[in-house]
């Protein structure tokens, strides 16, 4: 098995902190951990930024830590300035937050992305679903305004 190493990630803090409060305020009082992995990252054989993991119970009692965010650093190395941002962007909003109404306490989780499909089914059968046309209005929009 090849050797892993893990190390700090700085850069993807610093990024994190400056988009959080204005993308997803909701986690600013998360405790995040920030991490480079030596290795990419790879989903059904593609290579993805990072992932988000939420910390088990027992071991956020000893780390206080509430997330893990582990990035690829070989890839992050090759991201340009815009796309860490938005790689950053993606995985910080896949944490939510909601405010226990009886202690107070935020309660975290991990979200999936809103719209999962792939090209060749958009393709084959257009805009077939309510999430699918929403995010094609949205994109539409982000392009008329650029």
């Amino acid at each position: 098995m090849a050797n892993i190493e893990y190390g700090m990630a700085e850069s993807v803090k610093e990024v994190a902190e400056r988009l959080i409060p204005e993308i997803n305020p909701d986690i600013a009082s998360a405790n995040i951990l920030y991490l480079f992995k030596s290795k990419p990252f790879k989903q059904s054989g593609n290579i993805i930024p990072g992932v988000v993991k939420k910390v088990p119970d027992w071991v956020q009692y000893v780390t206080e830590f509430d997330f893990v965010i582990i990035v690829g650093l070989p890839t992050w190395n090759e991201y340009s300035s815009t796309q860490r941002t938005a790689a950053v962007d993606h995985l910080i909003s896949m944490i939510s937050a909601e405010e226990d109404e009886q202690t107070g306490e935020m309660k975290y989780a991990i979200k999936k992305p809103t719209v999962q499909e792939f090209p060749e089914v958009v393709a084959r059968n257009g805009l077939w679903n309510d999430e699918i046309t929403d995010m094609a209005s949205k994109l539409a929009g982000a392009r008329s305004n650029t």
